[in-house]
């Protein structure tokens, strides 16, 4: 028997919040290594409000310009894979953090990849309709690693890309807010017997 997934949830209401993180992972795993049709059958099955995609830092080890224009395609096509297995279904990118890196004098600078392949999620999402939480510009954007391993209290670890637990929560609330504050701002605007929810609710 092949076993893919297992499904375990309480019967109270809440959010259904799914993760398909693999260590060491690049938006183009979901291109090359992942099955479109079993993929797309998978994602029909859960039936999803939202699907994030949450890629670069792994990206950014490498980027020279042929690299970046080959990431670009492989972001571009695991937005249509998931607009094709899910028509109507809302697709938000979020940014990769910011990532250090020592300069010369113990400096702590930013990776020059990082605003690079920012400004190429912005690109791709606003061209194929995707929703875009800039995380690197939230959470300060130059230089912020730098920031987060000054002083006694961490909220990054020694290789300056990896937030602690602190550091961890920061994101994640940054994340909430981004998200609350999106969906008031929607219901807002429309008819609420008419929008999808942007989350699952049960």
């Amino acid at each position: 028997m092949r076993l893919f997934g297992a499904v375990l949830e309480n019967d109270g209401p809440g959010v259904v919040y799914d993760s398909l993180g693999v260590n060491g992972a690049y938006a183009g795993l979901l291109k090359t290594v992942m099955n479109e049709q079993h993929w797309a059958e998978q994602l029909q099955h859960r039936k999803p409000d939202l699907v994030i995609l949450n890629y670069g830092t792994n990206e950014s080890e490498y980027a020279s310009d042929d690299q970046m224009g080959r990431y670009e395609k492989d972001l571009r096509e695991v937005v249509r894979r998931v607009h094709a297995a899910l028509h109507g279904v809302s697709v938000l990118i979020i940014t990769p953090m910011d990532r250090g890196k020592h300069a010369p004098g113990g400096k702590v600078t930013t990776l020059d990849s990082i605003p690079k392949i920012v400004a190429m999620q912005q690109r791709v999402a606003r061209e194929t309709g995707c929703a875009l939480f800039n995380m690197f510009a939230a959470m300060g954007g130059q230089g912020t690693m730098a920031r987060w391993h000054e002083g006694r209290k961490h909220l990054v670890g020694a290789d300056l890309t990896h937030p602690n637990a602190d550091g961890a929560e920061t994101v994640g609330v940054l994340i909430y807010e981004a998200l609350v504050d999106g969906y008031t701002k929607y219901t807002s605007r429309v008819d609420p017997r008419q929008h999808s929810m942007i989350v699952q609710k049960k």
